[in-house]
């Protein structure tokens, strides 16, 4: 387990009302890392894909880790408080990857459809 592993397991309290937001979150693990929060510009460095990715690690490879929780509606992270909990973050979850897959494959049925009708994509040049 890496530092920024560690830094999340400490950071992230316990329900939805302990939750954390992205923003706080990455500026709990830059300072639990002792990174810098601003570059040699004076422009923020935003550890954003670092600990979305360390939360992925954890949730597939850490018991604790699959207790970690979010809600965009919340706009949050946090420590399950029940199994069921989990349950529907993991429901929310496979639905919004169902409807993505369907969006996804709708978009590639209309984009060979065009290919079969080239006036439509003349529109698009």
């Amino acid at each position: 387990m890496e530092p920024i592993h560690r830094a999340l397991l400490s950071e992230l309290g316990v329900g939805k009302f302990h939750s954390l937001s992205r923003d706080e979150l990455c500026h709990r693990v830059a300072m639990w890392l002792d990174e810098p929060m601003f570059d040699e510009e004076g422009e923020e460095v935003r550890l954003d894909r670092r600990v979305r990715s360390a939360i992925e690690w954890l949730r597939q490879n850490d018991s604790r880790g699959a207790w970690i929780v979010s809600d965009a509606a919340w706009s949050g992270y946090w420590f399950a408080e029940s199994i069921e909990e989990v349950k529907e973050h993991c429901r929310v979850t496979r639905n919004t990857a169902y409807t993505l897959f369907k969006r996804a494959r709708q978009q590639v049925k209309l984009a060979e459809q065009a290919l079969e009708e080239p006036e439509q994509l003349r529109l698009l040049a």
